[in-house]
């Protein structure tokens, strides 16, 4: 058994080398950002003065931020948070040697989650190691290894979904009322949560439900094989041909993939007709991106958010005003972008499905016409938020839906075999889209 994981581990360091070799620029670069991150998180740290918690409207951003990830993982990521080998859970299920493995993850997940927790607690009690950074470092460990017990549980049993999001919620609420007040000036000095005592209370009622789920798992839980084996294989063979750098398989992977989900909503549900078909699609098409999609893009307007609106980033070129709004430029510029260019796809289908003989019963002025109004409205919704959370006037949020509309429009136009499309075109239409998220900051 020894020699079998040894060429499991073997393997799975063969694999990341070929994935490296292939994607050298990405992988450098995501070190690098890695690296950004983690110098301007230090350097955040360094300013805490040693003994002083941190104020409490920065203690309720980590727990926001810890509450809204567990409930990712809990409710929202597809993937389990156990992740083993396909071959290992196919040869040892039946075996003894599973529940040795099984024990070995969710030692792993402990200890994960202590080192969150750990860091976490370090610094909301000021770099120090006392009595707060003791109670707010037990919470923190009851509170992640509960939330990826259940994460782990609601991955295998779907159905039972709607106790454990009521048990998550009761969880947060417990996160929010002992750890807020423990890190007000002085120990337990109380906050809006209260102290020392709701922080005993809060752990108490953690560490029983804990307690319980454990159990739960110990004794009830039933490992869903088929899903969980399902996915393991479908990772191995992603990994196994992104390690080969072989496209024509990934792609092959990714429309199995695809085809396999199950869409609530379906274009026959809306009933549509043949004035709004093609609006209707635009709609589901547009839904149904990934979730990674949508959170890059939401993450990109976060930053720039961030960066022109709050003091929370300690960076050097936060200080330059101007250096700051081109930054927010084009992160919000970027979003515009790639909407932009995942309309522009979905078009571009139809269209090519037209012209190889389907029955498309609209000529390509209606397609170009049918794909016009949901970006419109989604462009203008769009400029409205971010007027509202930049406080700019009605002129520039104007400017920014009428920029990002007319350019939309324009690369429409240019999908036709009417325009030739060359660079100057498109350098046009971008310096005209920044131009309007320019004014955003003007």
């Amino acid at each position: 058994m020894n020699k079998i994981y040894g060429y499991i581990l073997k393997n799975k360091f063969r694999l990341a080398k070929g994935v490296i070799r292939h994607n050298l620029a990405g992988v450098l670069g995501l070190l690098l950002v890695g690296a950004l991150m983690l110098s301007q998180a230090m350097r955040i740290v360094a300013y805490l003065e040693p003994g002083n918690p941190l104020e409490d409207k920065y203690v309720i951003y980590i727990m926001a931020m810890l509450a809204a990830v567990s409930f990712y993982r809990a409710f929202l990521m597809k993937s389990p948070v156990i992740m083993i080998n396909a071959a290992t859970l196919h040869h040892t299920f039946y075996t003894r040697y599973f529940k040795i493995i099984m024990r070995w993850q969710y030692l792993l997940l402990a200890l994960r989650s202590l080192s969150i927790a750990g860091i976490s607690a370090y610094i909301i009690a000021g770099r120090t190691v006392n009595t707060i950074f003791t109670t707010v470092c037990i919470l923190l460990f009851a509170y992640l290894l509960l939330s990826e017990s259940v994460a782990w549980i609601a991955y295998h049993t779907p159905a039972s979904r709607l106790p454990l999001l009521g048990l998550m919620c009761l969880n947060m609420m417990c996160l929010f009322a002992g750890g807020y007040g423990i890190s007000t000036t002085g120990p337990y000095a109380g906050g809006a949560f209260g102290g020392f005592t709701k922080a005993c209370v809060a752990i108490a009622l953690l560490a029983v439900e804990l307690i319980a789920v454990l159990y739960h798992l110990k004794h009830k839980f039933q490992l869903d094989y088929s899903k969980f084996e399902g996915y393991l294989r479908f990772v191995d063979e992603t990994m196994a041909a992104q390690s080969q750098n072989n496209w024509a398989k990934m792609v092959q992977i990714a429309k199995e993939h695809s085809l396999k989900k199950e869409y609530r909503i379906m274009l026959n549900h809306l009933r549509p007709t043949k004035r709004n078909v093609l609006v209707y699609k635009n709609v589901i098409e547009t839904a149904r991106l990934g979730r990674a999609i949508w959170i890059t893009l939401l993450a990109l307007l976060v930053f720039a958010y961030i960066i022109t609106m709050t003091t929370w980033l300690s960076w050097d070129f936060a200080e330059f005003h101007e250096l700051s709004k081109i930054i927010a430029v084009f992160c919000i510029a970027t979003v515009y972008a790639n909407l932009k260019e995942i309309w522009l796809r979905q078009v571009n289908t139809v269209l090519q499905k037209s012209s190889l003989g389907l029955h498309i019963p609209f000529d390509t002025n209606r397609i170009l016409l049918g794909y016009l109004p949901f970006p419109l409205v989604a462009y203008a919704a769009l400029s409205v938020v971010l007027g509202l959370l930049f406080g700019v006037r009605i002129t520039s949020v104007l400017a920014l839906f009428v920029s990002g509309s007319v350019v939309y429009a324009a690369d429409l136009l240019l999908l036709t075999k009417q325009f030739k499309v060359n660079k100057a075109v498109r350098l046009v239409l971008n310096a005209l889209l920044f131009s309007g998220v320019y004014l955003v900051f003007s």
